[in-house]
């Protein structure tokens, strides 16, 4: 196998989550959530729960390789990761109508 370079590199960011997203369908395509991107600070928003997590910088970048028959192409890189390892707070009703204005 050949392992070359795209034309652009993307950047990609890794998400980790304590526990388990339980679904119902294929996650093709399907939205898992709003993620607010503060800087350090995240928030991601799945359903009627909210995480608070923060971002890191990886202190050794991860390539994203896709296979394409025999070859191995670099498409992009992951140098941050966001840690999400407290355990999701329900949103309250009223928060749940402004989140829902704010996802549209």
């Amino acid at each position: 196998m050949i392992l070359t370079k795209a034309d652009k590199i993307k950047d990609f960011m890794m998400i980790e989550l304590q526990g388990e997203v339980q679904y119902s369908e294929n996650l093709d395509g399907l939205k898992l959530g709003k993620l607010e991107d503060g800087g350090q600070k995240c928030k991601l928003v799945i359903g009627n729960h909210i995480l608070r997590g923060k971002a890191e910088t990886l202190s050794k970048p991860i390539a994203v390789i896709q296979k394409s028959n025999q070859n191995l192409i670099m498409v992009g890189m992951i140098r941050k990761k966001i840690i999400f390892s407290e355990r999701p707070a329900p949103i309250p009703d009223q928060t749940k109508q402004t989140m829902k204005q704010l996802i549209k």
